[in-house]
């Protein structure tokens, strides 16, 4: 989901300033540019485009990701802009601003309101009788100022505000970002290797393989053996016994 580059940067002017405006618009585009990169494409220092990231950063408007870098053994920052806070920022900021446009329609259109020809001072009807028609700081006399035209004014600020309103509901509804971050594998321990040992009732026993093979083949040896018997002889080799 991405907002116009207009709405971004009303925006920007008014939580930050405008000199974040090309910073954010560079980072809007691409997802996770290097801090060294935007120095170089904005011509700034390392120092200024941070200070500009941590404004930014403070009303959660970008996030980062950091990677190691071998070599010099620091670690490199990746920017990107987060176009869900800020769709949340101006949909704020907007129905404020519209709510405070119709109250203000509201009395435009019910009182009568008397001004300073010198620009001093603009107040109701009211208050202008209190101080007798007369400017409390050049003491001219208040003149009523023709309401209409301050009227008009503020419809065209209404219907450019609920415009504004439209095209963002035209967005859809706002879904959660995710920063892909780099998980640090975790080194398994590989496994040792078992004999599988078939027992005369079925079961299958495990075993943990020894290393050295000529220690099983001498514990093999020693169970078949049986030292308190004697040894039986074949027919065969009887008879080569007797015949030397």
């Amino acid at each position: 989901m991405k907002i116009s580059n207009a709405l971004v940067e009303e925006l920007i002017k008014q939580l930050v300033g405008s000199k974040a405006i090309p910073l954010v618009l560079l980072i809007k585009e691409k997802d996770n540019i290097g801090e060294f990169k935007l120095a170089e494409k904005l011509k700034l220092t390392v120092n200024q485009v941070r200070t500009i990231l941590y404004d930014l950063s403070s009303h959660s408007l970008v996030s980062f990701i950091r990677k190691k870098d071998k070599k010099k053994g620091w670690y490199n920052y990746f920017w990107s802009f987060k176009n869900r806070r800020a769709v949340e920022l101006i949909l704020g900021i907007k129905k404020e601003m519209l709510e405070a446009l119709k109250k203000r329609l509201n009395v435009e259109s019910t009182d009568a309101f008397f001004k300073c020809p010198s620009g001093c001072v603009r107040m109701t009807l009211e208050n202008a009788m209190e101080v007798k028609f007369k400017c409390l700081e050049c003491g001219s006399l208040l003149q009523e100022q023709k309401t209409y035209i301050n009227i008009e004014n503020t419809n065209k600020e209404i219907s450019k505000i609920e415009h504004d309103l439209a095209e963002l509901e035209k967005l859809g509804p706002v879904e959660e970002e995710t920063v892909k971050k780099k998980v640090r594998k975790i080194k398994k321990e590989p496994k040792k290797r078992v004999r599988v040992i078939k027992a005369k009732k079925g079961r299958k026993v495990k075993k943990k393989k020894l290393k050295n093979a000529k220690k099983v083949k001498k514990r093999v040896e020693k169970k078949k053996v049986n030292p308190g018997k004697k040894k039986k002889f074949s027919l065969k080799k009887l008879k080569k016994i007797f015949k030397r």
